[in-house]
């Protein structure tokens, strides 16, 4: 740099630090530049963010002296706002947009009273590659239009990081009028956390039009914001077999079904979505909702070897049969056994269900239910009959240990006193002495504490 313009420089300016920067970073520019430079840096009372965007080596690179001038008055009219400076001296604003633009981002800013939802969706690299200038504003507006909203802010950007992440941009796949569009949406469902998950969740926003992503945001609003119906809403299974009113009415079900978690895992299980219609499905929903939402129940709904051996109306058929048995486990492994299931009919296996029931749920009886062997030799009523017989040996195993258990009972011995209280007729105390006599003879000296065979009042000797 000549002396010439170092002199010039230095007559003004004050700060021996701003001159020394100036000299080695503007050493290229003429001396007419430099004081065209200065004299606004005088003009914006040399505020320190207009001597930045003299030095600053990005303003540097990118704009001219005179788009330099450009960006210092037009901090001066946003009344040197830190923000309005970000975006003067932003890399990305500076490689993207030309300084007009710029410019209008700066005034927009003001207009937007200088809010920092506003400078981020100005400065954003994501909104500057895939929004001209002109829809960048409308975003700033709109979001001006909503209160500077947070979640507003974050579909304008898509800055998901806050919230789920998503892999696909609002501003990729939506155009900036379908993007005002959730925005609108979004205010209308009083800025939910759920809905905001929704118009920005990238399977929505894949295979639902901007229409349809609206319509779930409102069905959501109507139905509470409810967590279990927002993720029947981004379900990516359900979004794939299931039409958008077909997802609403699965979001109706569940409602119905008092937001039941196993209900709305039947609405969102893979292996329903496939086999079953949307009715069909809602019809689980019901039968899962008049069994008290019983976990066993839900299994059958959802376990594929059902789903593939029964019928809608079958299924719900073992799930009321379930619920006869009072929603008992081996009831309920006998419903979804796979051998079972392939060779006997539904009725049949409701039969052998119940016969179970009356076994009252035996281990011997389910076996002899499930066990493959029997199931492929025999018909269903010979099935049953081995079932009851090994009830009834079940059942004189048990009559034999009752009667052995009476029969110690009887041979039990107690004092001689509490035999004596028991008794309360003359008859009893004539038996009793009686037995007294036959077990230990008549010349036996009974005390009170002497121990005896227990008797029984009303026990007649043989």
């Amino acid at each position: 740099m000549k002396v010439e313009t170092m002199e010039m420089i230095a007559d003004k300016l004050e700060d021996v630090e701003k001159i020394k920067r100036i000299i080695s970073t503007l050493d290229n520019l003429s001396i007419e530049d430099i004081r065209l430079l200065l004299d606004t840096l005088k003009d914006c009372e040399y505020n320190r963010y207009a001597y930045t965007i003299i030095v600053h080596s990005d303003v540097l690179a990118e704009r001219t002296t005179t788009e330099q001038i450009q960006l210092m008055r037009a901090l001066k009219d946003c009344e040197y706002d830190e923000y309005a400076y970000k975006i003067a001296i932003d890399f990305n604003v500076l490689e993207i947009r030309t300084v007009e633009e710029q410019i209008q981002l700066m005034k927009e800013l003001k207009d937007c009273e200088y809010d920092e939802y506003a400078y981020q969706i100005a400065v954003h690299p994501i909104v500057l590659r895939n929004r001209t200038t002109e829809e960048q504003i409308q975003l700033m507006r709109a979001l001006k239009d909503y209160e500077y909203n947070v979640s507003e802010y974050l579909i304008a950007v898509n800055v998901d990081a806050y919230l789920i992440a998503v892999n696909l941009d609002v501003l990729e796949a939506r155009t900036i009028e379908e993007q005002m569009q959730l925005m609108k949406a979004l205010k209308d469902c009083e800025n939910n956390e759920y809905a905001y998950k929704i118009a920005v969740d990238s399977n929505v926003l894949e295979i639902r039009t901007t229409e349809e992503q609206i319509q779930l945001m409102r069905v959501l609003k109507d139905y509470e914001y409810n967590v279990s119906a927002y993720l029947i809403a981004v379900n990516l299974d359900v979004l794939k077999a299931r039409t958008n009113e077909e997802q609403m009415q699965l979001m109706g079900s569940l409602k119905d079904c008092e937001y039941d978690d196993y209900a709305c895992k039947i609405a969102i299980d893979s292996d329903v979505l496939t086999v079953r219609t949307t009715e069909e499905q809602t019809q689980l929903m019901k039968v899962l909702k008049d069994c008290e939402y019983n976990e066993y129940a839900y299994k059958i709904a959802v376990t594929s070897n059902v789903l593939t051996n029964r019928t809608t109306e079958e299924q719900t058929q073992l799930m009321r049969a379930l619920k006869d048995c009072k929603y008992n486990k081996k009831a309920y492994e006998l419903a979804v056994d796979s051998d079972v299931l392939k060779v006997r009919t539904t009725e049949e296996q409701i039969q052998l269900i119940r016969t179970l029931k009356d076994s009252k749920y035996n281990v011997d009886a389910y076996l002899i239910a499930v066990d493959s062997q029997i199931l492929v030799t025999t018909s269903v009523e010979e099935q049953i009959a081995i079932m009851k017989d090994s009830e009834q040996k079940v059942q004189m195993k048990l009559k034999k240990l009752q009667e052995q258990q009476k029969i110690q009972e009887e041979n039990s011995q107690v004092l001689h006193k509490e035999n004596l209280r028991s008794i309360t007729t003359l008859n009893d105390m004539k038996n009793y002495i009686s037995s007294l006599k036959m077990q230990y003879g008549i010349e036996e000296d009974i005390k009170e504490n002497t121990l005896v065979y227990k008797y029984k009042p009303n026990f007649q000797e043989k």
